[in-house]
């Protein structure tokens, strides 16, 4: 959430999933990608559920998203969504992945987008 320090006095500012109190934690004892995604400026947020699915502009799929913080949703990449609230929509929506091709083939809709897999 920020930092203060310089050198071995680095410390980040962490909110911590439990919802205990936010904490000064010594860099070094923070995961190296959390102070990546941090220094990058990305953020993280606790989303409630998926409501709603689309292909994105990209030919990649994007997930409308419910914030436990936020009162509108908002669309974000499928990679950047929680892979189990993306298959509890699925699953709610009666998206199972689809047979094609008298059941020879398959497909469905992974994080990477769709694929097809033959038997």
């Amino acid at each position: 959430m920020d930092k203060r320090g310089k050198g071995e006095n680095l410390e980040y500012l962490v909110r911590w999933k439990d919802e205990s109190a936010n904490e000064w934690v010594k860099a070094k004892y923070v995961a190296e990608d959390l102070v990546k995604d941090y220094e990058a400026g990305l953020e993280y947020a606790v989303a409630e559920a998926v409501v709603g699915r689309r292909l994105g502009d990209d030919g990649k799929y994007e997930c409308l998203v419910k914030w436990v913080d936020l009162e509108e949703p908002t669309w974000e990449p499928v990679e950047n969504v929680d892979s189990e609230l993306v298959k509890m929509f699925e699953v709610n929506n009666n998206q199972a992945q689809p047979s094609v091709d008298n059941g020879l083939s398959t497909l469905g809709l992974s994080q990477d987008g769709p694929t097809i897999a033959s038997a």
